[in-house]
């Protein structure tokens, strides 16, 4: 009787034992995993800021280049009038 008494108390024993093991285990994993999806959501939030910024770069250039070429316009159709 005290032998299965002390069976179970030891089965008792190893099965917290293990419980803290897998505990820390999944613990751990899944504090490296919440460190690298920040780390990824970081690098995506910068690629997007870069490509956020390369466009509005991109609608300005343009929007230079409409200038210039209205500018141009104008200035040649001034010319012309003038020369007349």
């Amino acid at each position: 009787m005290t032998l299965e008494i002390l069976n179970e108390k030891n089965n008792h024993t190893v099965s917290d034992a293990l419980k803290k093991h897998i505990e820390t285990l999944f613990s751990g994993h899944a504090d490296r995993m919440e460190k690298n999806l920040k780390s990824q959501i970081k690098t995506l939030q910068d690629q997007l800021e870069t490509h956020e910024q390369k466009r509005h770069a991109s609608h300005l250039k343009f929007c230079l280049t409409m200038a210039a070429a209205l500018a141009i316009s104008a200035i040649v159709h001034f010319r012309h009038r003038k020369a007349q």
